[in-house]
């Protein structure tokens, strides 16, 4: 199991995302040219916010792409 607390804004309290009016978008790599084993893996999202729900946020999307050499 991994765990990463996803930083939105820097140090200064400015959005750190690419951001187009009131939306937002954060790309956050999690791993970076690691060759992994043929297979079938599976990715959980859970959200460890103490709140009823997590401010600001409308969504959430994985990209898993191939390292081309």
């Amino acid at each position: 199991m991994l765990s990463i607390d996803l930083v939105v804004k820097d140090a200064s309290g400015n959005d750190i995302g690419d951001c187009t009016g009131d939306i937002c978008e954060v790309y956050y790599p999690i791993y970076s040219n690691v060759k992994l084993q043929k297979g079938i893996y599976t990715i959980k999202v859970k959200n460890n916010f103490k709140g009823a729900y997590l401010p600001n946020i409308l969504g959430i999307g994985v990209i898993v792409e191939k390292f081309q050499k």
